[in-house]
C-alpha cells in the first residue's frame, strides 16, 4: 500500500494501474428525489495515475499491455 499526492485515500501496491482522484462534487440523490434515504454520487477528477512499467509505452498506460480477468 502507498500513499499518492493527496495522501488521503491508500493506493494498492499490488495493482498494475492505480488512479488518484480529487472529489470536486457531491450530488445527494434524498435532495434531488425529495426522499427520507438515498446515495450519493461523486464527481471527480483524476488527479494522478500511477502504473507499473512494464504496462507503459512511451510513458503512457498502455492498455493492450493488461491482462483482463478471466482471460
Amino acid at each position: 500500500m502507498f500513499y499518492g499526492d493527496l495522501k488521503n485515500a491508500p493506493m494498492v501496491s499490488l495493482l498494475s494501474l492505480n488512479l488518484e482522484c480529487e472529489v470536486v462534487k457531491t450530488i445527494k440523490i434524498k435532495e434531488i428525489l425529495d426522499v427520507e434515504q438515498g446515495h450519493e454520487i461523486f464527481i471527480g477528477k483524476i488527479v494522478n495515475a500511477y502504473a507499473d512499467e512494464d504496462h507503459l509505452t512511451e510513458g503512457i498506460a498502455d492498455f493492450t499491455k493488461f491482462k483482463r480477468p478471466g482471460l
